[in-house]
């Protein structure tokens, strides 16, 4: 986590990470670090599986 909290420090504008995001525990480790939280493939997985989308973000919130 090194490198987001350089990069974070370093920029004026907010910095948000993603790929392979799935869980709570997958935000938790990155919250501390970024300002916001990228969901793609989970999230169309999601989609495909008909899961609502206040299931799906409680799978995800800290």
């Amino acid at each position: 986590m090194g490198y987001l909290e350089t990069v974070k420090a370093s920029s004026n504008i907010p910095v948000c990470a993603g790929f392979g995001v799935r869980s709570k525990a997958d935000v938790e480790l990155l919250e501390p670090y970024v300002d916001g939280i990228i969901v793609g493939s989970a999230l169309v997985e999601a989609i495909e599986q008909k899961i609502t989308a206040n299931d799906f973000l409680n799978t995800l919130r800290a």
